[in-house]
């Protein structure tokens, strides 16, 4: 869920979410810490040693996933402040499901 443009992406989570010390991401065909790959976003590496203030991730595995120019939104629908969370709102379940063509 990107705010203010709608769903991008249903996927399934596959561990629990980490501080950004922690992550390890497949870089240069390694495992090898988020914190030390260069991002668009490097501001996001901010507060990475206080555990109350840092980023947290989580890894995805996503089934299916459209470009931001595509976002879905529809009046009704519920989201949450974070990229990732689990869908409680039966109706924004509903029309994801239809979006996304997927099976329940």
């Amino acid at each position: 869920m990107i705010p203010k443009k709608g769903y991008v992406g249903v996927g399934i989570i596959k561990e629990i979410s980490v501080p950004i010390k922690d992550f390890k991401v497949e870089y240069d065909g390694k495992l090898t810490p988020i914190i030390d790959v260069s991002l668009k976003v490097n501001g996001i590496k901010k507060e990475s040693n206080d555990l109350e203030k840092c980023e947290y991730f989580v890894k995805v595995k996503w089934i299916k996933k459209v470009p931001e120019a595509k976002a879905f939104w529809v009046k009704g629908m519920r989201a949450n402040q974070n990229s990732a969370f689990k869908l409680k709102s039966e109706f924004t379940f509903e029309k994801l499901i239809n979006f996304f063509d997927l099976d329940e």
